[in-house]
């Protein structure tokens, strides 16, 4: 377990209350990788979500035939990964390497959701963040891919 003052500075958590900071205090712990280190293997069954307290994880996959590995992202401080676990399929898409020595804090998803089912306003603001979250990387690779970005009026109609 950590602390509700260590959560309240991680801005996935900003939307909730003291009460329901202590309700996932009680559901993370903390865990240090070296640098080079696994936190996770594509296609893993998935059971916790990280959010980095302290250092730098390469989110990697897609390996082709020849076994050629892409980096997708560098999370940084205050980044959450492993958002899979929360989903219906939970396997891990990608693979977690530390860059560099990490610490990270460790949400158990089974608990999450849980108190998520009996708390449905935290639920649904942590839903808010994951889908920002997402989205927030979806249009970074579409950037990246070179992709036209639509007005957001124009995608509408």
């Amino acid at each position: 377990m950590v602390e509700v003052s260590e959560l309240k500075g991680i801005e996935f958590f900003s939307t909730l209350s003291d009460e329901q900071l202590q309700e996932v205090a009680n559901i993370t712990s903390r865990r240090s990788f070296r640098a080079n280190a696994l936190i996770y293997r594509q296609g893993q069954s998935a059971g916790e979500l990280f959010i980095i307290e302290k250092g730098l994880v390469s989110l990697r996959g897609l390996k082709s035939e020849e076994d050629l590995m892409l980096a997708f992202e560098l999370c940084e401080p205050g980044d959450l990964f492993g958002a899979a676990s929360l989903l219906k399929d939970q396997t891990y898409t990608l693979d977690a390497v530390c860059v560099e020595n990490t610490d990270v804090f460790v949400i158990d998803a089974h608990g999450l959701s849980r108190l998520c089912e009996r708390d449905f306003e935290l639920g649904y603001r942590l839903m808010m963040e994951i889908a920002q979250l997402y989205f927030d990387r979806y249009e970074v690779a579409k950037r990246e891919l070179g992709v036209p970005m639509a007005s957001r009026k124009t995608a509408a109609t």
